[in-house]
């Protein structure tokens, strides 16, 4: 349901750096019917309007005890950060009128990695 109402949202990460803050660029997939999925940089007003059905690094989550193998959810991606530089960042998401019918589905959001080197 959520992919097909779309999620409008405003997406910005900063780095936060000993020189002080800079925008970290995000992208996200774009994909038309009949069509390979393609990344598209995020304009800085950082409007998304869609989400995709993503996956991360399920054994991070198990450690961590926020999923279990026997679970039942899925994760939607609206933006990633791509060869981010280690440090501290900040995030943040507003979303832009979130349709109403949406609001009983139990959602959380998540930061992780889409995969952990080994």
């Amino acid at each position: 349901m959520i992919r097909s109402a779309g999620l409008p949202a405003r997406v910005h990460l900063t780095h936060l750096g000993e020189m002080g803050e800079a925008s970290a660029p995000l992208v996200r997939v774009e994909q038309r019917p009949g069509t390979a999925a393609t990344l598209v940089p995020i304009n800085a007003d950082g409007r998304v309007s869609t989400v995709w059905l993503d996956d991360v690094d399920d054994t991070s989550l198990e450690a961590a005890g926020l999923s279990n193998p026997q679970g039942h959810y899925k994760q939607l991606a609206m933006a990633w950060g791509q060869n981010l530089s280690p440090g501290r960042y900040r995030l943040s998401v507003e979303l832009l009128d979130p349709p109403v019918h949406l609001a009983p589905i139990p959602a959380e959001l998540m930061v992780a990695y889409k995969h952990k080197s080994k």
